[in-house]
């Protein structure tokens, strides 16, 4: 019954809170792990389902302009292909809400088992996902399964956590990133 402009206000408020939940929830270490696991990685591959692909495209993007290879695995019947194909001098992230989805757990096995680091975005708590990879990043979890917003507090966490990511890593190799942007052609 609230008006237009309370649930608009609602809903920012919860968006805000996430990111605040996620910054909380998380530390330098595991920050600093990733960041390095980025930086040396000659390949980033995303693995994730439904709206989590949506939400790595636009850490895709920034990494594209510093020509960092990222892959997005997107198709069903290829992303355990995509796994087995990619090299150790590759890193993984896995952005699963869950921990659960056996499809991704699959894809963290086989990660492990080729000797490729896996960077994990999860919810609080215990899964099976969180032995299967270092560093381990938790999502707020302020989403209700019933609620019809959809993931309204877990989508702002996970894009600030791939936010994060490109900055510390931007701050890390800021003198390569800056020769690369000082040669990069004008469109």
């Amino acid at each position: 019954e609230d008006d237009m402009a309370t649930i608009a206000s609602n809903l920012s408020s919860l968006k805000k809170e996430a990111i605040d939940d996620t910054l909380s929830l998380n530390n330098g270490e595991a920050l600093e792990a990733a960041v390095n696991l980025l930086v040396q990685a000659e390949t980033i591959h995303i693995f994730a389902v439904s709206n989590n692909l949506l939400n790595a495209q636009e850490f895709a993007l920034q990494m594209s302009r510093i020509q960092k290879d990222v892959r997005i695995h997107q198709l069903q019947g290829e992303v355990m292909f995509n796994a087995y194909l990619a090299k150790k001098k590759s890193c993984a992230i896995i952005i699963s809400y869950s921990g659960e989805t056996l499809q991704l757990l699959r894809i963290m096995r086989l990660l492990k088992r080729q000797g490729v680091p896996s960077i994990l975005l999860t919810s609080i708590g215990d899964n099976s996902s969180t032995p299967l990879a270092t560093p381990v990043f938790r999502l707020a979890t302020r989403d209700h399964p019933s609620s019809k917003l959809g993931p309204s507090s877990s989508d702002p966490s996970i894009t600030s956590l791939l936010a994060g990511l490109d900055a510390a890593r931007f701050a890390k190799s800021y003198d390569a990133t800056r020769r690369l942007a000082q040669h990069a052609p004008r469109f």
